[in-house]
């Protein structure tokens, strides 16, 4: 390991022109200290379009020095994870910068990274917000980081993806730890939980990278999203079953309220095709018997009934306060299950409207079940 490099690994499969893009956006960085490893995982006619692309980088000879270090290799095609564990084992560097062919950079991305590294020493992933970009590189969408406090980051972790691939580093010394990459769809995401459970991670909430999607996308792709989200929670559930409830909440001090809060995180992963609900019902259950009558707990049962699109629980003791979010719950039910039997388009905008009444009611619930688990409320 070489102190202060940051090796930037670009997996690529027949993207010259995003490449390029994606290259050049390191070779604007601010940071001086980086090595560019290009793993090209199959592409046509052995790479030729790729090497063409790369050529002012590749040709340079030694009396034309150029900022930074690129190393090319070509492997036959064994898909992305194989050629980001081969730049991983490449990779000298004493952090290291995933880099999809298709996204990039900006100039500071790197730097603003590294000094929140050298500043804690016992952060092992550092992640930035990030533009979401179409096909001409046009900004559309910013977006925050997720943040993870120490004191809920493995939590909030599995509730959702923290950034992007590009918009995430780590420190080599991590994967000593916690291995290579596993060959799933989303093994950036599935790396990113194993990291948190073992290291600190901080947050940049300012964009420093550009995701780009595009009809090329492999998230675009319907078969491949239907195993993303399979894989996510597949993996999900790994991690779930092998933390101790301490583990993921710490300071617990009420175990219905942290197998709610395990329900909230396979609600979270259902999506189109994962699946959560049933697995989400199972944590549910197991806090219900320990407090039956707990008034949070009830609301998440009306949370998984319109979830299931069925009647949402009426419990006529609940207190004023947790009565009047019943009482909400159910309407935005019967809202849900009229737009459903309406055939409404899921972008119209009275689903949209729909769907951030019932994500702010969620989160609402979410925020108050972790407080009564660690004993806040």
């Amino acid at each position: 390991m070489i102190p202060g490099l940051v090796s930037a690994i670009i997996p690529t499969h027949n993207r010259p022109d995003y490449l390029r893009e994606a290259v050049d956006s390191v070779f604007a960085q601010t940071y001086p200290l980086i090595e560019i490893l290009i793993i090209d995982d199959g592409s046509s006619d052995e790479g030729a379009a790729t090497k063409f692309a790369l050529k002012p980088y590749l040709s340079l000879s030694s009396s034309s020095p150029q900022k930074h270090k690129v190393t090319y290799l070509y492997q036959k095609n064994s898909g992305l994870t194989s050629a980001v564990n081969r730049g991983l084992a490449l990779a000298q560097g004493e952090y290291i910068q995933r880099l999809d062919d298709d996204d990039r950079l900006l100039p500071e991305k790197i730097t603003r990274s590294v000094e929140v590294f050298e500043a804690q020493p016992k952060v092992g992933l550092v992640a930035t917000g990030y533009y979401h970009i179409n096909t001409a590189g046009k900004r559309i969408h910013t977006f925050p980081p997720r943040r993870c406090p120490d004191s809920r980051r493995l939590f909030n972790m599995l509730m959702g993806c923290i950034s992007t691939c590009a918009g995430v580093m780590v420190r080599s010394l991590v994967h000593q730890k916690v291995g290579a990459y596993r060959d799933i769809k989303a093994q950036d995401y599935e790396m990113w939980i194993r990291i948190a459970k073992k290291f600190k991670v901080e947050t940049i909430n300012l964009p420093l990278t550009e995701y780009r999607q595009h009809s090329g996308s492999s998230i675009n792709i319907k078969a491949n999203r239907a195993k993303m989200e399979r894989d996510i929670l597949n993996f999900t559930r790994e991690q779930i079953e092998s933390t101790p409830l301490d583990v993921l909440i710490p300071n617990l001090q009420s175990e219905p309220h942290a197998y709610a809060l395990r329900a909230a995180i396979y609600l979270q992963k259902s999506g189109e095709f994962g699946g959560g609900t049933p697995l989400a019902k199972r944590e549910l259950e197991k806090g219900l018997r320990l407090a039956p009558n707990d008034p949070l707990l009830q609301l998440w049962e009306g949370v998984l009934a319109v979830n299931e699109e069925g009647p949402c629980p009426q419990h006529e003791d609940l207190p004023a306060p947790y009565r009047e979010q019943t009482e909400l719950l159910a309407r935005l039910g019967e809202q849900h299950k009229r737009l459903s039997a309406g055939g409404v388009l899921s972008s119209s905008p009275g689903a949209t409207d729909l769907r951030r009444q019932f994500g702010k009611f969620y989160s609402n619930l979410t925020q108050q079940t972790f407080k009564a688990a660690i004993g806040k409320q």
